[in-house]
């Protein structure tokens, strides 16, 4: 909003799962898993286009969407232990912590 009228142009992109490094360790089930160069085209055409908010693949996005309007229980049984599957990926990739010094 502020950068109106400087000819800066904004876009925001949400990418479903794209194959890559931090995604390799992850033990969860990535819907419609994307490599970096297909993700990236698709991002580069969106910022071409003058898109302000791309969100692909569209099925993913679609799914997500109407995730807002099935009730908790169905949501649950969808995405089964998916939120512990996260967190223990997450926890697989942080590196221990060195000690306080004294």
């Amino acid at each position: 909003m502020h950068l109106r009228g400087t000819g800066v142009r904004a876009t925001t992109i949400c990418p479903g799962f794209v194959r890559m490094p931090m995604t390799e360790t992850n033990k969860f089930h990535m819907p419609q898993l994307m490599t970096a160069e297909y993700a990236a085209r698709r991002m580069l055409g969106a910022i071409a286009a003058g898109k302000k908010v791309y969100n692909f693949p569209w099925r993913l996005h679609l799914l997500v969407k109407l995730s807002r309007w099935l009730p908790d229980r169905v949501l649950i049984w969808a995405m089964g232990d998916y939120e512990a599957e996260a967190q223990q990926a997450v926890a697989a990739r942080q590196k221990p912590q060195p000690p306080p010094l004294p």
